[in-house]
């Protein structure tokens, strides 16, 4: 990380990363493919972060992901490795303090992702993803309202085994957490508030809307 000036700072780093093909991958039939190769990846990435004088924060970065024999399903639902793949995108995301007692948060990410073998988009890697939350500091809790938008991606019907385009989705879920997590905290929620009907997943429906009400404490 590099100051650049009061309030702006350069972050960029650089990394490699290995994995090798999960139990489950190599041996769960009919799922399976007991020739995976581990996989490989270059990572790079160039971030800026600048703090206004009235307390919001502007993070924007550049990434970029030079993958070998990167493991991903096929058609069948069988992983094999894609010998070669890119990811590229950016991110934009604004965070703060609004008044005294409310501050949020919303971010935007465009991605890339293109095997490189035969130029198409990777599978379930939407190309625009975003999410917001605001948080309100009301009668000694936290009332919150969350939303996640994830656009477009291509992923596999799992009847026909075809290659389809997926259309994007808006979640939204509100949350009130009362007390702290070390003193033992109340939280009650609705989960997708306007009951949208989508599929994270080619042939999996998330849930409607769903009410609960949890009490964690953290020993």
């Amino acid at each position: 990380m590099h100051v650049i000036r009061e309030g702006l700072q350069l972050r960029a780093g650089i990394g490699h990363t290995f994995r090798g093909p999960s139990f489950s991958e190599l041996y769960f039939a009919p799922f399976n493919n007991p020739n995976l190769r581990p996989e490989s990846a270059w990572s790079a990435d160039l971030g800026f972060t600048w703090r206004t004088p009235g307390g919001l924060e502007v993070r924007s970065s550049l990434f970029a992901v030079a993958a070998t024999d990167m493991i991903r399903p096929d058609a069948s639902f069988v992983p094999q490795n894609i010998a070669r793949a890119t990811i590229t995108g950016g991110s934009l995301e604004l965070a703060g303090r609004l008044a005294p007692r409310l501050g949020g948060v919303i971010n935007v990410t465009a991605t890339r992702a293109v095997d490189e073998s035969t130029g198409a988009q990777l599978l379930r890697v939407p190309f625009l993803t975003g999410s917001a939350a605001l948080h309100v500091q009301v009668a000694g809790g936290t009332l919150s309202a969350l939303a996640t938008y994830v656009g477009n991606r291509p992923d596999i019907d799992p009847a026909s085994f075809a290659r389809v385009d997926m259309p994007g989705y808006l979640v939204t879920n509100l949350r009130f957490a009362l007390g702290a997590p070390e003193q033992g905290q109340w939280q009650i929620g609705v989960d997708n508030v306007g009951d949208v009907q989508y599929e994270p997943i080619a042939g999996y429906p998330a849930p409607g809307r769903t009410v609960f009400i949890a009490f964690a404490e953290r020993f």
